[in-house]
């Protein structure tokens, strides 16, 4: 088993930003939950301050809300004119885990987006 020095933050959409999703189909799903599993995983680094042992959700926040606008429609005049830390908040359920355990033992490979 090994770690690595990472933490994750785990983003799940909520009926919010499932609405503004489905708001850009032209013929969208008859029901919301079609998406609710869908999850996104990221990994950061540890608290620079050491207060914690990932760094806080809102020194990433601006990135992954891009990043969860993007994964849906890349205009971005169709993205809500505010994306301010409320309105993550209000669109996305949040979890921070500190501790990620690489249990398939090969050399990581990354991909740049």
């Amino acid at each position: 088993m090994r770690t690595i020095n990472r933490a994750a933050i785990i983003v799940k959409p909520k009926r919010p930003y499932l609405e503004w999703a489905f708001s850009l189909e032209e013929n969208p799903p008859e029901s919301l939950e079609y998406m609710q599993p869908k999850t996104s995983v990221y990994l950061v680094g540890e608290d620079p301050e050491r207060r914690e042992e990932s760094a806080p959700i809102k020194n990433y926040f601006q990135e992954i809300f891009r990043l969860e606008l993007e994964g849906w429609d890349t205009r971005e005049d169709l993205w809500p004119d505010t994306t301010d830390f409320r309105l993550f908040e209000h669109w996305f359920e949040v979890e921070a885990e500190s501790v990620v355990v690489d249990l398939e033992g090969s050399k990581l490979e990354i991909e740049e987006l």
